[in-house]
């Protein structure tokens, strides 16, 4: 029996629009969007909210948090209980180790500039303000170099605007680097807008394989659409200067 299929991203990344890229090209795909995430799975949040991460006061902390004995029982209380094959999740990177071993991994990643100012300001900003308290409160779990950069951010006065940016692109370097750490094939938003079919659906093929790369290619060309950003007024590029030039991965 294949492994069920989890497409990791980060919040207002569009992978919304590229999980249902997924779902409507495939033949039997059981899709349940964010079935992990507290926030999106009412029947089973008081099962989840322990150990796994969302927006919510009582979650938050848990975005940087991982226990592999509290998600092997989860798993087998909830998702082994269902018939779903696929979920695309928002917070679950942490927990990549025990994903890798139970799922078929992809992640889909989006630049900064084409993801901000959001278009959904309000919410959008909520759920990287919780981002951003969960890197504080969980700093001794983060790689060493991204813990210095979280402590000497934190430490100057910025707005909440530069809070958000700096939290979008420090759970960004985290998310490339956990997906470096257990060879997780990555989908940059980038190179899905602008490259070709034939460069689209060779990458598809040969990182991917085990699904149909011709059918996938298709609909990403048929669904493709780009909305310009101006991350540039938000006056914050300076954070990606002063400290996201070097990485961890």
């Amino acid at each position: 029996m294949q492994k069920p299929i989890i497409l990791f991203s980060m919040p207002s990344s569009g992978s919304d629009w590229f999980a249902d890229t997924i779902k409507f090209s495939q033949n039997n795909i059981f899709y349940y969007r964010e079935f992990f995430n507290p926030a999106t799975n009412q029947f089973y949040d008081d099962i989840l909210s322990p150990e796994f991460g969302c927006e919510y006061i009582s979650c938050y902390k848990n975005i940087f948090k991982y226990d592999r004995e509290n998600c092997d029982i989860i798993l087998k209380n909830t998702w082994n209980k269902q018939k779903f094959n696929f979920t695309k999740e928002n917070y679950a990177i942490s927990k990549a180790e025990f994903f890798v071993e139970n799922f078929r991994c992809i992640a889909f990643t989006r630049d900064i500039e084409n993801s901000f100012p959001p278009s959904r300001g309000g919410q959008v900003y909520g759920w990287y303000d919780a981002i951003y308290k969960s890197l504080l409160d969980n700093i001794n779990n983060l790689p060493e170099k991204l813990q210095i950069k979280v402590l000497s951010f934190s430490q100057e006065k910025n707005n909440l605007i530069s809070n958000f940016v700096f939290s979008f692109l420090a759970y960004k370097e985290y998310f490339e680097y956990q997906c470096k750490k257990f060879n997780i094939p990555i989908v940059r938003y980038e190179n899905v807008i602008k490259n070709s079919k034939s460069d689209i659906e060779s990458f598809l093929k040969q990182r991917i394989e085990y699904l149909n790369a011709e059918t996938w290619t298709n609909k990403i060309l048929q669904t493709r659409s780009h909305k310009k950003k101006d991350f540039y007024k938000l006056d914050c590029e300076w954070i990606i200067s002063k400290y996201f030039t070097n990485f961890l991965y």
